[in-house]
């Protein structure tokens, strides 16, 4: 019609009832109809009812049928005799193909939609941003984004809740489908009521959404019911995010979607003798371990999750991989590892991996802050009463192991070079309270004694507060560069008397040629030693505080020297158990081989791009630390 008409001016009907078929001088649909009188949305009593018009040319092909994200049609994955909560009523078809048959549903779900009773209308703005999706279980699911904690956010609450259709007397395992579509927040809030009237919550890590694209059941861990068991999932994102991300480009993003999808319990006969937790910094989450050896050192036993990066704000560097230390411990009493039985779902065992490549001890506190949108690690509700064993490596990032290795590939003599104590703590800015400057071979034991010291006690404690039946094997730190004696330090000097470049400590694809000045961007015999007594005043900080906390506070925890276990294999040996420095090739900086999907480029001083795998175990470095774990543990009755 003419621009010129209006759509209310008296005798204009426009087109027929239907969809509109106008179209503009190209002969194209252009969607300009007006219609003001009484209209049928199609022929409901001719079986028309609420098919769409759908036009497709040469130019805009029919898309074909939609396979991008399969869903998960059985319970191949879990034991038998689970009890499936689905999102949907049952007897409700799948609208995916796939999945024909209905999915048990042994109970029901319900949502409740916050009002906007402020306006005093009743209205209910929740549901604006409400979705379903054909992906998940059974070939649905429903999602919405999260929003604040605020008053306004929480106009926007949407809270899921499965109730199980019968009462649960006794222990069970508690899984969550998470989908393979718009499941995508890092701190998903599951409050689990136990039938009795207590409570407990977990958070869950929803991030299949892009990581992988994948369905995957997640357990929330063993517990004990009695009664009739339900859990709540709401929208509202109530914990802080991470300080480091504020800054990032692109910006990360606010609202990642949470999705609904299916909850699982899987009664078990009697209580698991282990419930296992592990906690702790990236020699714990498994930076750098990988089984495949590519030319690039590419990792594939990162759980997709914890190494993503969309480019659009959604990110995770956690780098938790399958090959970790603790899933490679044995317990006293299977000869199978803690991974491989966790992995069958063994019901005798419940164990949690929560530790985060780059954590400080106040990643790991509670109240402190997450990484990479993640809740702090107690924080995430795992220890509790039944926890019998925590593993911990944490200390390393607060004494500031990372700038110390960039001080020594980047001069030489690094040890007697100043530092600010800030840079140590990784809060150099207009605000620090810190900025004591001293020689690095002073500052950095005294900063291990006064500071690192007393946030390892506290974190230990906090860690007892919560699973206070809980053993906990404190890990130590390797000497990852060659064992010197006095002597062959001596012959090191008379032989090499101004600075021997420890070629065997750059592990690198770069180009020699293309580094400049390369005597000052290796380690030296001298830079190295250095660095292993960085660890071994660690370690020797370690069971100080282990035998502090057992004697006079009670706590149960023991500490685990890996030292003599990687002996032989530091990085300049024929097989190391640490890599060196994984550099890139200086003209492509954010070209770094041996990158990972979530990894940039990281530049130390010098411009010079390194790899966060760098100085981190190895696939034999995990074998070597759960060696040291597993002689711990029978130390420990365990």
């Amino acid at each position: 019609m003419s621009a010129y008409v209006q759509p209310n001016a008296e005798g204009v009907k426009g087109d027929p009832p239907g969809p509109c078929r106008h179209k503009n001088a190209a002969g194209q649909y252009d969607l300009k109809c007006w219609y003001n009188a009484h209209a049928e949305f199609n022929g409901c009593a001719r079986g028309e009812c609420g098919y769409e018009f759908m036009r497709f040319n040469t130019s805009y092909p029919e898309q074909p049928d939609g396979v991008l994200y399969p869903p998960e049609c059985d319970l191949s994955d879990l034991p038998a005799g689970t009890l499936v909560v689905d999102d949907v009523a049952s007897g409700v078809p799948s609208v995916r193909p796939e999945c024909a048959t209905a999915v048990p549903n042994h109970g029901r779900f319900s949502l409740r939609f916050s009002s906007g009773a402020k306006d005093g209308y009743g209205e209910h703005p929740s549901k604006i941003d409400f979705h379903q999706v054909g992906t998940g279980y059974g070939g649905h699911n429903w999602f919405a984004h999260t929003q604040p904690n605020t008053t306004e956010g929480n106009r926007r609450k949407v809270t899921g809740t499965w109730t199980l259709g019968r009462s649960l007397n006794g222990w069970a395992r508690v899984m969550v489908h998470l989908p393979a579509h718009h499941a995508a927040t890092q701190r998903a809030r599951y409050v689990i009521n136990l039938g009795n009237g207590k409570k407990k919550t977990r958070y869950a890590v929803q991030l299949t959404a892009g990581a992988a694209d994948r369905n995957t059941w997640v357990s929330l861990g063993v517990m004990q019911f009695a009664g009739t068991p339900s859990i709540d999932l709401d929208n509202i994102s109530r914990e802080p995010i991470d300080k480091a991300r504020l800054e990032d480009d692109p910006p990360v993003s606010w609202n990642p979607s949470v999705a609904w999808d299916a909850v699982a319990f899987t009664p078990l006969p009697v209580k698991p003798r282990h419930f296992v937790v592990a906690l702790g910094d990236s020699y714990s989450s498994g930076e750098g371990v990988t089984d495949k050896k590519t030319e690039e050192l590419q990792s594939n036993d990162y759980y997709p999750e914890t190494d993503f990066n969309n480019r659009a704000g959604l990110m995770n560097m956690c780098h938790r991989s399958t090959q970790a230390w603790s899933r490679q411990g044995v317990l006293n009493d299977s000869p199978r590892s803690i991974g491989s039985r966790s992995d069958d779902l063994d019901p005798t065992l419940d164990y949690q991996f929560l530790a985060c490549s780059g954590a400080v001890t106040n990643n790991v506190i509670p109240g402190g802050y997450g990484q990479w949108q993640e809740v702090a690690q107690i924080d995430k509700g795992y220890l509790d009463e039944n926890t019998t064993l925590v593993t911990i490596s944490i200390g390393g990032n607060d004494t500031g192991f990372g700038k110390i290795v960039e001080k020594c590939l980047t001069g030489s003599n690094c040890q007697d070079k100043e530092i600010r104590k800030c840079d140590l703590n990784g809060d150099c800015d207009e605000s620090s309270a810190d900025k004591t400057t001293g020689v690095m071979s002073e500052l950095v034991p005294y900063h291990i004694t006064h500071t690192v010291w007393p946030a390892i006690s506290t974190t230990l404690m906090k860690i007892h507060q919560r699973a206070p039946n809980a053993k906990i094997v404190l890990m130590g730190y390797p000497e990852a560069f060659p064992a010197r004696t006095a002597e062959e330090l001596a012959q090191i000097d008379h032989d090499y008397p101004e600075c021997n470049p420890g070629v065997c400590m750059l592990l690198s694809t770069a180009s020699l040629a293309s580094l400049h000045s390369i005597e000052n961007t290796l380690f030296s015999v001298k830079e190295g030693d250095f660095a292993n007594s960085v660890s071994r005043n660690l370690n020797d900080m370690f069971h100080s505080a282990a035998e502090e906390l057992r004697e006079e506070e009670g706590v149960q925890v023991f500490f685990s020297d890996p030292i003599n276990d990687f002996r032989g294999h530091d990085v300049c040996a024929e097989t190391p158990g640490i890599h060196g420095a994984i550099l890139g090739d200086l003209p492509f900086v954010n070209d770094i081989s041996g990158k990972t999907p979530a990894e940039k480029a990281v530049l130390i001083e010098g411009g010079l791009p390194v790899s966060q795998q760098s100085y981190h175990p190895n696939l034999l470095g995990a074998q070597l630390y759960a060696r040291s774990l597993n002689d711990t543990l029978q130390v420990m009755g365990l």
